[in-house]
């Protein structure tokens, strides 16, 4: 586990680098872990999308308002379970995790509900990947979607997010993150006991 947010600015300047479209520091830090340098995007089409869930969750949000938005979770059914839903904290240097997919909590094989953004269970790099995607999705109020590939892993082959920043009723800003860990049949990892069997 990393430290604090706040004791760590490196996430703010590379949320800085996302909303200027720079790269090289963040593919330097990615690089030194060993890891390729994660995509990033704003405002993608859905052709851009690797997954069903993201293809979805595109789609959704280009007809369906941010602004007064209450996540839904029988619209949202073809991505549920891969959707989290987080608040920034007070000093909006981090974020809190107010619902964690079932998918991405099987994956990960921990459950961040209720809990903070640097809690995460990951390298110092792809948190403050993380920190400064959601930092700057927010910031700019525009929907950013990334693809990470990590290092030395064996199950998981990427990660792939759709940050959406939106206004909950009375103002409130949220993000509703779409986060879908790909195999390595780039299809998504599932958890689903009611899936047929063979079904990724």
């Amino acid at each position: 586990m990393c430290g604090e947010a706040t004791d760590r600015p490196r996430f703010l300047a590379w949320r800085d680098d996302l909303l200027a479209d720079r790269a090289a520091g963040i593919a330097a830090a990615f690089g030194a872990g060993g890891a390729a340098p994660p995509n990033s995007r704003w405002r993608p089409a859905g052709s851009a999308a690797l997954t069903e869930p993201v293809r979805f969750l595109i789609a959704h949000f280009e007809v369906v308002p941010t602004d007064g938005y209450v996540p839904d979770p029988v619209a949202l059914r073809p991505a549920l379970g891969f959707v989290n839903i987080l608040e920034p904290t007070a000093d909006g240097r981090d974020f809190r995790y107010r619902i964690f997919g079932s998918q991405v909590a099987a994956t990960s094989q921990d459950d961040l509900t209720g809990r903070l953004v640097f809690e995460l269970p990951a390298s110092d790099y792809v948190v403050d990947f993380a920190l400064a995607s959601y930092a700057a999705a927010l910031s700019r109020a525009e929907i950013l979607h990334t693809v990470r590939r990590p290092a030395g892993t064996r199950a998981v082959h990427g990660w792939e997010r759709l940050v959406v920043p939106f206004a909950a009723p009375g103002g409130a800003r949220r993000l509703l993150v779409g986060i879908v860990p790909i195999g390595d049949n780039e299809l998504p990892l599932r958890d689903d006991p009611f899936a047929p069997a063979g079904t990724p």
